[in-house]
């Protein structure tokens, strides 16, 4: 299994254990960066293998969401 494969499956792993863990949570948990996981977690999205819970993931322009995935509150249910 490839590397980044395998770091996807970690995480849906650790949302499947920890539901609405955020990007932060998930990091910490798995020893990743948080930036890693927000990485893994758009692909995850633009798969259709996870989605952001309401309201995550907002920026702070008037709740738009943020493009730059720079938020820390990412939270999603898993989509198989």
């Amino acid at each position: 299994m490839h590397m980044r494969t395998r770091a996807r499956k970690r995480i849906l792993d650790f949302v499947a254990q920890h539901p609405g863990a955020t990007a932060a949570q998930m990091a910490r948990g798995l020893g990743m960066t948080a930036p890693a996981v927000r990485h893994h977690l758009a692909i995850l999205i633009a798969d259709g293998r996870f989605e952001l819970a309401a309201g995550a993931a907002e920026g702070r322009r008037g709740g738009q969401h943020s493009d730059s995935a720079s938020q820390n509150d990412w939270r999603g249910t898993i989509w198989h």
